[in-house]
C-alpha cells in the first residue's frame, strides 16, 4: 500500500557518503551521491565526524539531481546512521565532533552506569556495549564538562540531525532509539532510569509526523515551500523495508564483507536476534548479524587456495557439493554473535584428508557461510519458504545455490543498491513495490539432503570446539603479551 502519486526525495545520510533519490510510483528515477565523508580517529577507540560535513553532504547530493524533479516534490524522508551522540548548544551549532556508533571510548563509563543500573540489560533488552549512547555521554560529563554545560539538545543519528536542520525540529525516530541501549522495547519508549542518571537531555520519539520545511533551506536546495519533511526510521529499518517492503516473515539475507539476515514481523518477538521497531507498534525488523561473510571467502581465496578471482573461485565449487565429501567449515573468521556469542570462534575444515582438493575447499568454504545463514534465518523467519539475498556476494550463481542447497530455501536474487532510499520513502507514504529479483536457484535434492545431514553438526561443530579456541586465544594473547613486554 502507499500513494502511487507521491513524488519523494529521498535521503540516506551514511558514513561513507550521503545518497539522495527520486522516488515515484515504487522506484528511484534519479539518484546521485556526495563526496566521501571524512571520519577521524583522533585516539585508540575513537571514532568522530564532523556534522557540518553531513550537512554539506547533503546539499551536495540534492544539488546532483535533475532540477526539474525537484521542483516536484511532495515529501523529503531523510534516513540515516544510528547510534551517534551529536550535542547541539543554544543557538543550534554543534559544540563538539559527532561520536559515531562505533565508538568505543567509554568501557570504563559502561562499567559504572552498568553498576549503578543492575536492571539496565533487562530493560533494554540487551547487555549494552561500550557503543550505548548512554555510556558515551557519561564520557562527556567525566571528560568534557565544557561540552556537557554548552549542550542544549543531543540527536542520536545523523538522519535526525538533517531533519534538524531542514525544519528546527529536534528528534529521534524509534529504531535509532533502539540502538542506543536506552530504549524499552515493550513500552515503545525511552527508558527514565538511563536517560536522568547523567541528565541527558534526551530527544522527543517521534512517529513519522510531517514537518513543515524552513523556508531558507526550501529555497536553498530548489524545493517547493509546500514540501514537508518526514524522519524515517535509521538506516537498517529502512533497508528492510526497501528490500521486502511492508511484507511480514519475508527472509533475507546481505552478503557483504559482514552480512545479515533480517525480516519484518508484527509483533515484539522473543528471539535472541536483535529487535528493531519499525514502522510502528505493529511493524518491527528482526536482525542477526554475521561477522564474517564475503570476508571468510576472501580469506580463503587468497590464504587456502592461492590468491585465485571470484570468478575462479565460483568455477572451481560448481556443481561441487563438500558435505558429501565428509568436508564440513566454519566460517568464523572474527568471532561469531549469534545464535552463540563467541569472540574467539574462528574458520575451521573438519574431515580433509587424501582425496580432498581444491574444489572441496571451495566448496566448503561457501557452504559453511550458508550455513550459518541458515542459523540465523531459524532465528528471524524459521517459517519461509524462500530467501531473498542481495549485497555483493549475491552477483555469484554459486554461491547462491549454495545457500538454496543448504537451507531448503528457494533464493532469489533481488538488487539493494537503493534500498534504503526506497524504504525512507515508504515510511513517508511512497508505494510499496515488490523488488524486482535477477535469478531464481531452487535447492538440488540431492545436495540439501546432505546438508539436512550435516546442520546438526554444524551447530554441534562451534560448541565442540570453544574449549580449544579459547585455548588457543589465551595462548596467543600470551605470546603477545610476552613481545610487547621483550621490546
Amino acid at each position: 500500500m502507499g500513494n502511487a502519486d507521491l513524488t519523494v526525495l529521498a535521503l540516506d545520510v551514511g558514513t561513507t557518503a550521503v545518497k539522495a533519490g527520486i522516488v515515484r510510483g515504487g522506484a528511484i528515477t534519479a539518484a546521485a551521491s556526495s563526496s566521501p565523508l571524512e571520519t577521524s580517529t583522533p585516539a585508540d577507540g575513537w571514532v568522530e565526524q564532523d556534522a557540518d560535513d553531513w550537512w554539506a553532504a547533503t546539499v551536495e547530493a540534492i544539488a546532483a539531481l535533475p532540477p526539474a524533479d525537484l521542483d516536484d516534490v511532495d515529501v523529503v524522508a531523510v534516513t540515516g546512521q544510528m547510534q551517534d551522540l551529536l550535542c547541539i548548544d543554544g543557538t543550534g551549532h554543534p559544540v563538539r565532533p559527532v561520536i559515531l556508533y562505533g565508538d568505543t571510548r567509554a568501557d570504563r563509563e559502561l562499567g559504572e552506569l552498568l553498576h549503578a543500573l543492575p536492571d539496565w540489560p533487562h530493560a533494554v533488552g540487551r547487555p549494552p556495549d561500550p557503543t550505548a549512547v548512554a555510556a558515551k555521554w557519561r564520557w562527556l560529563v567525566d571528560n568534557e564538562p565544557n561540552t556537557v554545560a554548552a549542550t542544549r539538545h543531543v540527536v542520536f543519528g545523523a538522519g535526525g540531525e538533517v531533519v534538524r536542520r531542514l525544519t528546527g525540529a529536534v528528534m529521534c525516530d524509534h529504531t535509532t532509539a533502539s540502538t542506543t541501549g536506552m530504549y524499552e522495547l515493550s513500552a515503545r519508549s525511552w527508558w527514565p532510569p538511563i536517560a536522568k542518571i547523567d541528565d541527558l537531555p534526551v530527544p522527543p520519539l517521534d512517529d513519522r509526523r510531517p514537518w513543515p520545511m524552513l523556508p531558507t533551506f526550501a529555497e536553498e536546495l530548489g524545493l517547493p515551500p509546500t514540501a514537508t519533511v518526514v524522519l524515517a526510521p535509521g538506516d537498517a529499518a529502512a533497508t528492510t523495508l526497501g528490500i521486502v517492503g511492508t511484507e511480514l516473515d519475508r527472509a533475507y539475507a546481505y552478503l557483504g564483507t559482514s552480512g545479515w539476515v533480517a525480516a519484518a514481523t508484527d509483533a515484539l518477538p522473543d528471539t535472541d536476534g536483535f529487535v528493531l521497531p519499525g514502522l510502528n507498534a505493529d511493524h518491527w525488523v528482526v536482525a542477526a548479524p554475521l561477522i564474517a561473510a564475503g570476508a571468510t571467502v576472501d580469506w580463503a581465496r587468497e590464504v587456502l587456495l592461492g590468491g585465485i578471482d571470484h570468478d575462479e573461485l565460483d568455477a572451481l565449487a560448481k556443481g561441487v557439493c563438500a558435505a558429501t565429501a565428509g568436508v564440513l567449515a566454519l566460517p568464523h573468521l572474527d568471532g561469531q554473535r549469534l545464535p552463540i556469542a563467541d569472540a574467539t570462534a574462528r574458520v575451521a575444515l573438519v574431515g580433509m584428508g587424501r582425496s580432498t582438493d581444491r574444489a572441496v575447499i571451495a566448496a566448503a568454504i561457501l557452504e559453511s557461510v550458508a550455513h550459518a545463514l541458515r542459523q540465523l534465518a531459524e532465528l528471524v523467519a524459521p517459517e519461509g519458504e524462500d530467501f531473498l539475498v542481495c549485497g555483493g556476494g549475491s552477483r555469484s550463481d554459486t554461491w547462491c545455490q549454495t545457500i538454496a542447497d543448504v537451507t531448503g530455501r528457494t533464493v532469489h536474487r533481488t538488487d539493494d543498491e537503493h534500498a534504503s532510499l526506497l524504504g525512507a520513502a515508504i515510511a513517508a507514504g511512497a508505494e510499496s513495490s515488490p523488488r524486482p529479483t535477477t535469478g531464481s536457484f531452487p535447492p538440488d535434492p540431492l545436495h540439501h539432503w546432505a546438508h539436512r545431514g550435516a546442520a546438526a553438526m554444524f551447530d554441534a561443530l562451534g560448541p565442540a570446539l570453544r574449549l580449544t579456541t579459547e585455548g588457543l586465544a589465551d595462548l596467543r594473547n600470551a605470546a603477545d603479551d610476552t613481545v610487547d613486554s621483550d621490546t
